[in-house]
C-alpha cells in the first residue's frame, strides 16, 4: 500500500492516471538504461496482491501458481511491443509502416 501522495507522484512519474499502472511500470523498466529488465508474470497480467508469490517474514510462501488460460494474446502482444519499442527485442514486433520504396533501412 502507498499514501495518496506516493500514488500521485508515481502517476506523474509514469505518466498514468493509474488505470494501466502495471503497463506504465513495465514500460519504465524496459526503457531504463539497465542491461537487463525483468518483470513478474503477475505484473504483466495486471493481477492484484492476492497473487503474490511470497510475503516476506511468513511461512508457507512460494505456493502460488498460475493457470495458462490467464495468458491472453492481448497481454503477450503488449509486452512484445514494449520490449521492441525499448530496443530489447526485434523492431519487427512493432506495428510500423513499411519503409518507402527507394529508402534505405537504417
Amino acid at each position: 500500500d502507498c499514501t495518496d501522495r506516493e500514488r500521485a507522484y508515481a502517476g506523474e512519474y509514469l505518466h498514468t492516471d493509474g488505470s494501466d499502472v502495471h503497463w506504465a511500470m513495465l514500460r519504465a523498466c524496459a526503457q531504463s538504461v539497465a542491461n537487463h529488465a525483468l518483470c513478474q508474470f503477475q505484473d504483466v497480467m495486471g493481477l492484484d496482491g492476492k497473487h503474490r508469490m511470497n510475503t516476506p517474514g511468513t511461512i508457507g510462501c512460494w505456493t502460488w501458481r498460475f493457470k495458462w488460460d490467464w495468458v491472453t494474446g492481448e497481454a503477450t502482444e503488449k509486452l512484445a511491443r514494449i520490449t521492441a519499442a525499448s530496443g530489447r527485442t526485434r523492431f519487427d514486433r512493432l506495428p510500423l509502416p513499411a519503409y518507402p520504396e527507394g529508402k534505405n533501412k537504417p
